[in-house]
């Protein structure tokens, strides 16, 4: 009996009987694609990729990469990167992350260096530029905002959720705390509410039963 891999073992039905290659070329593809062709940065670029392999590919399940934003947003990198890593992961395996990041990094590069070539030959002040970066901050602010649309209710559930946005947002915004120190106080305290919560709660319920 042959040996199946855990990366191809874990193929979407539509991917199982291709050869590997194919898996490759169609990773590289599609994320060459998304990122040559979405403007906004990471989060307009996850909104697409989910779009994409979830629900019209179907090779990850619908939400799954807004549900994963939280662990591309706290590990070293770009999300961009992250969750083109992720994809190339969860169906090919390390040659798949390889892939995927190389052809979501490869539109930047190009485009990143022209640029950078162009900006020599305009005059500084450029009122044609000048306006395109103003039009364009505009529009990423509205791309966040829709990434956090999109994603709350399948990120933000429960009490502890509701109670923590706000908590976290005031700590930002009014005292300044950095955004580091919040990530590492968010996990410890989510694994004490989700460890000992449930053991604590059973104690009260121990406790109420008993005869008065």
């Amino acid at each position: 009996m042959t040996s199946v891999s855990p990366a191809r073992s874990g193929l979407p039905p539509a991917l199982a009987d291709r050869p590997r290659r194919h898996v490759l070329g169609r990773l590289f593809v599609e994320w060459f694609k998304i990122a040559l062709t979405v403007i906004g940065g990471g989060y307009a670029i996850i909104i697409v990729a989910d779009d994409v392999f979830g629900k019209r590919l179907r090779w990850l399940d619908e939400g799954e990469l807004l549900e994963r934003l939280p662990l591309f947003q706290t590990i070293p990198g770009l999300i961009a990167g992250n969750s083109a890593m992720y994809v190339g992961m969860r169906l090919a395996g390390v040659a798949g992350a390889a892939v995927a990041l190389v052809a979501v990094a490869l539109p930047s590069l190009i485009i990143i260096t022209a640029i950078a070539m162009a900006f020599a030959q305009l005059p500084a002040g450029n009122p044609v530029l000048d306006g395109a970066f103003i039009g364009l901050r505009c529009a990423l602010c509205g791309i966040v905002v829709a990434t956090i649309a999109k994603s709350w209710r399948r990120i933000v559930n429960g009490l502890y959720g509701w109670i923590a946005v706000p908590l976290y947002c005031v700590l930002i915004i009014g005292f300044n705390v950095p955004a580091g120190r919040i990530l590492v106080a968010a996990i410890a305290f989510g694994v004490l509410v989700f460890t000992l919560g449930p053991r604590v709660r059973g104690r009260l319920d121990g406790w109420r039963a008993r005869p008065r």
